[in-house]
């Protein structure tokens, strides 16, 4: 398309500008027909290999056909879309000369939203928005002075009407909503949308310094404003523009300029999370999406005066007192705007820049989620709490902070945090311990920090060595205390197998010698045990002990029949045999082995003889008394196993006695809650904090549950056992509130509190924010 060269300045216009002026407005217009649609056609040309590495990494068939069909429709629709944007940019360009800096850029209306109004907005449009937003904060923090210079230029040549980034029409706003309106006809999917805007951001807003060095010189030269200092160093210029026909030339070579270093990937459409907080928060003091941003026109602190100041409050800080009061935060901003003032001239006014008033703001609500996370001891909170600042100065220095989960800063907090959640005091405060360590990494940041990151490195470094080592101790006591209950249940239940067979058997048999029941009770039940626990309930030892019980108790019962007593006289030498072989292995006293064989042969005689044996009493009468149950459900706890403070065993939960084989009533089968669920669904890893009868509260790790029976194992974080429940008991416990459940303790604690910011602040955009 070929744009007209000349401006116009009709009859109907409003602003009256003076003849010199008009050559430099025109001179300019030309720097953005030479600049601009290059800019665009570069953007296209790399628009092509973005879209088609996507769709190569794309995970599903569904995900990959919207890149190709974004590739066809951009292909298609190219031509149309740099028309319109260029276009745009000339309309709204013209507009401004013509009616001046009170136009509204966005072409959108700038009102204030109610939370039910922004309830209302669909997400698409939302997320559509932030990410206009996101490119407009970013091309307005890397180009502040120069488009304050174009401000302040436009401003003269307009009689002193204010100018803002809001409403120059060369500014990013300006540029990035030109673009939206030219590809807002498109039929692009929004995810593929997200990541051409995330192009445009980097190919071209990240080069719009070079255009705006132009347009500066052209104005400056022109003698409007000539005394505006003047940025030493150049901004660099696109690949687009490097070799092009051009009357500016610029100082020096420019050197190759990548301002993202990394391709775009899907985690790239989702990574500016730190200008999307900065647009919530905008929407939560009244601004909409697309609103004006706060004026440049008042110079901003330098950023080294706005970290000196807060290096001054950082050592000033009482460290030790602020520890004793507890978990309690700094109010950075009235400490910061009196430190500031005190080196501010009267007739020389600053303010802080937005995007370090946007980080305060990010760093109080991140340090006060840390304050009312429930995971952590407020002891360990009020260590926490002595890094507000020296936290605000990081992400002042390097705005990766936020959105870099791999930032040295960011993985020392977090590790710090995943180290306290299983703290308490009474795992003591000794030297060396997780608590030592975390108070001496906190001292040394608060008295060593400036402004070098790589103080976070080094203390992150020796901190994970330190994890490292205490989790592998953690994990072989974990292991042992683990493989410990899983074999007394094991025991317990070998114990209850073989009460089982023995109980069936004498109950089927009512009439045996109490000889023969005491022996089945006391002797062969250890055989059972020892062979169930060896060789398994499927092996042949199993059977052969099951059917030497079998044949015994057979034996010692009347033989009318001929055949039958012909059977036992075979029987006997086997039977005999087979039984002290089983009585050996378990080194059963031999006095009692001799005992017991010569009653049996008596009994044996009397059988062959067609005589009833001696009978015992039944069995409904005198109980046979089974193992203690697995099923119990108790806290048990010892300086062994690494107790809680009372050292008091508790059991949870009733022991199941079978006193009868007659048949009972059933009782009524009780009606699970939530806290049944909870209990029967908590997973493994779970952290809980218990509180004893004492009060004194302690924190447990479920370290193993039971298949079986479904007894649950808690650790401490040392690895030692401190509690053993039933799913019952857990629930009565959870129930009743002596029991609570920390959530997300494996999750990062900066990607808890900034997914926790986020959502609170899409709920409560468009209501005043709260005072400072």
């Amino acid at each position: 398309m070929a744009l007209n060269n000349i401006i116009s300045f009709g009859s109907a216009k409003s602003v009256e500008l003076k003849d010199e002026y008009k050559n430099a407005v025109q001179a300019c217009r030309q720097v953005l027909l030479k600049n601009l649609p290059k800019v665009v056609e570069y953007l296209f040309e790399k628009m092509d290999d973005t879209l088609y590495r996507m769709a190569d990494k794309a995970t599903n068939n569904s995900q990959q056909t919207s890149y190709f069909d974004a590739m066809r429709e951009l292909r298609i629709a190219r031509e149309s879309i740099e028309n319109s944007f260029n276009t745009g940019i000339i309309k709204r360009y013209e507009q401004f000369w013509r009616e001046g800096p009170g136009m509204n850029l966005t072409e959108e209306p700038v009102f204030s939203l109610t939370e039910d109004d922004f309830s209302l907005i669909d997400n698409e449009d939302l997320e559509e928005s932030l990410a206009i937003n996101n490119m407009i904060a970013k091309g307005e923090s890397l180009f502040f002075r120069e488009l304050y210079a174009l401000d302040q230029r436009f401003s003269h040549m307009l009689n002193g009407a204010k100018v803002e980034d809001g409403s120059n029409p060369v500014s990013p706003t300006a540029i990035a909503y030109s673009f939206k309106d030219a590809i807002s006809n498109t039929d692009i999917d929004l995810p593929v949308k997200l990541v051409i805007y995330k192009q445009f951001e980097q190919e071209v807003i990240a080069y719009l310094g070079g255009m705006y060095d132009q347009m500066n010189d052209l104005l400056g030269n022109a003698g409007i404003v000539p005394k505006l200092h003047r940025h030493a160093k150049r901004n660099p210029v696109s690949p687009a523009m490097r070799g092009a026909s051009s009357n500016y030339q610029p100082d020096a070579q420019q050197p190759d300029y990548d301002p993202t270093n990394l391709p775009i990937t899907d985690a790239d459409v989702q990574a500016e999370l730190f200008s999307t907080l900065q647009n919530l928060l905008n929407m939560r003091r009244g601004q909409p999406a697309g609103a004006q941003r706060q004026s440049v026109s008042v110079p901003v602190f330098e950023a080294a005066q706005v970290l000196n100041a807060l290096t001054s409050l950082q050592h000033t800080q009482p460290l030790d007192q602020t520890i004793r009061s507890g978990a309690t935060l700094y109010d950075i901003r009235t400490g910061l705007e009196t430190t500031l003032k005190a080196v501010e001239s009267k007739d020389d006014k600053h303010r802080i820049d937005q995007v370090d008033e946007d980080a305060i703001d990010v760093i109080s609500m991140l340090f006060e989620f840390i304050l009312e996370d429930r995971n952590l001891h407020e002891a360990m909170k009020a260590q926490l709490a002595c890094l507000q600042i020296p936290m605000l100065k990081v992400a002042i220095l390097d705005k990766r902070f936020f959105s870099n989960k791999g930032h040295p800063a960011r993985r020392l907090l977090n590790n710090l945090a995943q180290a306290a959640v299983g703290w308490t005091e009474a795992n003591g405060r000794e030297e060396d311990g997780v608590f030592d360590r975390v108070s001496k990494i906190v001292r040394r940041i608060v008295d060593e920090f400036e402004s070098d990151l790589s103080l976070f490195e080094e203390l992150n470094d020796q901190f994970s060595a330190f994890l490292e080592t205490e989790k592998k101790s953690a994990k072989i006591a974990e292991n042992r205390a683990t493989q410990v209950t899983q074999g007394k249940e094991q025991l317990n239940q070998a114990k209850q197998m073989v009460f089982d067979e023995i109980n069936q058997r004498l109950a089927q048999h009512r009439q045996i010698p109490e000889v023969v029941r005491g022996f089945l009770r006391e002797g062969w039940k250890d055989v059972m045990l020892l062979v169930s626990l060896k060789s398994g309930t499927d092996s042949p030892e199993w059977k052969n002990a099951l059917l030497l019980a079998d044949d015994l108790i057979w034996s010692v019962e009347p033989k009318a029949d001929y055949a039958d007593r012909q059977k036992l006289l075979k029987l006997i030498p086997s039977l005999l045999k087979g039984l002290r072989q089983g009585l050996n292995n378990i080194s059963y006293n031999q006095h009692q082995l001799t005992s017991l064989f010569k009653e049996l042969q008596t009994y044996h005689v009397r059988c062959l003889r067609g005589v009833s044996a001696e009978t015992a009493p039944i069995i409904g009468t005198d109980p046979v008394t089974p193992p203690t149950s697995v099923n119990k459900s108790a806290s048990t706890s010892s300086a062994e196993e690494g107790e809680p403070a009372s050292g008091k065993s508790q059991l949870v939960g009733e022991e199941i006695v079978l006193e009868s084989v007659e048949p009972t009533e059933e009782e009524t089968p009780k009606v699970a809650d939530a806290y049944d669920e909870q209990a029967r669904t908590l997973k493994s890893g779970s952290w809980l904090e218990m509180t004893q009868e004492d009060g004194e509260k302690y924190r447990a790790k479920l370290s193993w549950r039971s298949n079986v029976t479904g007894a649950c194992l808690f650790v401490n974080r040392k690895g030692l056992k401190v509690a053993e429940f039933t799913p019952d008991g857990l629930a009565m416990l959870l129930r009743e509130g002596k029991a609570t459940i920390l959530g997300e303790v494996d999750k990062p604690l900066m990607d808890r509190a900034l997914d926790a910011m986020v959502s609170a602040l899409r709920k409560t955009s468009g209501e005043a924010s709260p005072s400072a």
